[in-house]
């Protein structure tokens, strides 16, 4: 079971796109394997919207998680 908290499908600057996901019999989201999910968010820097979108992944629950820390990192270097 994927559980995604309320406030990251309320908020319009976040969006979590999904692909190996399957929905089951009951109704709820589950992993099917792969590349589960991927966390978007936009700010006013990629600094602030790659903080954003890593704090949206890592509110993401579900067995066997996964995800990377560093999308963006070359582009915030430079912008520093």
């Amino acid at each position: 079971m994927i559980a995604i908290p309320e406030h990251l499908e309320a908020d319009p600057d976040t969006h979590v796109f999904h692909a190996g996901t399957a929905l089951g019999a009951d109704g709820v989201l589950r992993v099917a394997g792969g590349r589960v999910l991927a966390v978007t968010a936009t700010a006013p820097t990629v600094g602030e919207a790659a903080a954003k979108s890593r704090a949206a992944a890592e509110a993401i629950t579900f067995e066997g998680k996964q995800f990377r820390r560093d999308i963006g990192w070359r582009e915030i270097a430079r912008q520093r």
